[in-house]
């Protein structure tokens, strides 16, 4: 394996990485309502990774707040 001194900013991929350990959200939107505090289940279901209905009747009625 050949080893090259990168930057670390410039490694493609990994930005997304610590994003996501931060957020735990990949898109600009599941980022945005991250920092509001909505629950990650809510946050899978925006980004696609869970159903509505998964989510109990709290997070249903933040969901429908966020949709609109």
């Amino acid at each position: 394996m050949d080893k090259e001194k990168n930057n670390i900013d410039d490694v493609q991929g990994f930005s997304s990485l610590l994003s996501f350990l931060e957020y735990g959200a990949y898109t600009e939107k599941g980022r945005k309502i991250s920092d509001f505090g909505v629950p990650q289940n809510i946050i899978d279901h925006i980004e696609g990774r869970k159903t509505i209905i998964e989510l109990d009747g709290y997070e249903k009625i933040i969901y429908e707040e966020i949709k609109k």
